[in-house]
């Protein structure tokens, strides 16, 4: 049995499922979900989240406390402790550093697993299998429909401006920080290099920011009326965009990472975090651009 500790927002969840996923496949054995962080307050420097997934339609059970147990065999309040656990055949694995750790796909038995893992390393193998994990399983309404539709017969870029839940204490600002309009403009810059006809499709959780701060000599469209639980609607419109750029963020690393336009140009920040100890060297492919 392979049990995933889901945390975070979508896109930390829809990285620690596909991590989770490949495990399943690659040892033909259950996957179950410990969402207990949904369930408990978080610390002052976490942001409280909701269990998203199923706007993939995925449906997977949920592991019981007894299960959880079989694997800590501590109180639930040990989550936020970083320790790495073993009973027996059953492994608790925490995730060691942000950069990618090999050793968790070499693990066997039955996992309990505990961390981020934000790299396509982890599942890099399995692509068409997570592909289809997070494929929309019924359409969309008519405007994002049409609008997805705009988005493919043009040449369209996906810019995300990610402000808001990063703003929200000291502790969550020092930690991720937040990306200023200079790291934008020469985004667009090395795209207008290439393509002279580009439109812009803009998403941000503030928006009067970004016309306030950020003036596009571009064709541009604001989209801003997913609002709540029609969120996610948000992270498949950036993947519908030919070109994308990221904040420092896993929700628009996903609306990118599942854009299948084969000549995409995608770029993200070379500071992902404001803590420069954090290696993030695995954190994108290879062939994406950091500025």
């Amino acid at each position: 049995m392979i049990v995933t500790r889901l945390s975070g927002g979508l896109g930390n969840q829809m990285f620690q499922y596909a991590l989770a996923l490949r495990m399943a496949d690659r040892l033909q054995t259950d996957l179950k979900l410990d969402l207990s962080f949904f369930h408990t307050p978080p610390p002052q420097d976490v942001t409280p989240r909701e269990y998203e997934l199923k706007v993939w339609g995925i449906d997977v059970a949920s592991a019981s406390t007894e299960e959880i147990n079989s694997f800590i065999n501590r109180p639930r309040r040990s989550f936020w402790n970083k320790i790495t656990g073993n009973q027996g055949d059953k492994t608790w694995y925490k995730e060691k550093r942000f950069s990618f750790d090999a050793e968790v796909l070499k693990l066997s038995g039955d996992l309990y697993l505990d961390g981020y893992w934000q790299s396509e390393k982890y599942f890099k193998d399995v692509e068409p299998a997570i592909r289809e994990a997070y494929r929309l399983k019924s359409n969309p309404d008519e405007v994002n429909i049409q609008l997805g539709k705009a988005m493919q017969d043009c040449e369209s870029v996906a810019v995300h401006i990610r402000r808001v839940d990063y703003l929200k204490t000291p502790e969550i600002l020092a930690f991720h920080g937040v990306l200023e309009a200079a790291y934008y403009q020469e985004a667009l810059r090395r795209l207008q290099e290439k393509y002279k006809d580009l439109h812009l499709f803009v998403f941000s959780d503030e928006p009067n920011w970004v016309k306030d701060h950020l003036k596009f000599d571009l064709p541009t469209t604001m989209v801003d009326h997913n609002r709540g639980k029609n969120s996610y609607l948000d992270l498949w419109l950036m993947s519908r965009c030919k070109h994308q750029v990221m904040a420092n963020s896993s929700f628009s690393w996903w609306g990118a990472w599942l854009n299948t336009n084969p000549s995409k140009i995608v770029i993200g920040p070379a500071q992902w975090f404001s803590d420069k100890g954090l290696d993030t060297t695995d954190l994108t492919p290879p062939e994406w651009i950091r500025l």
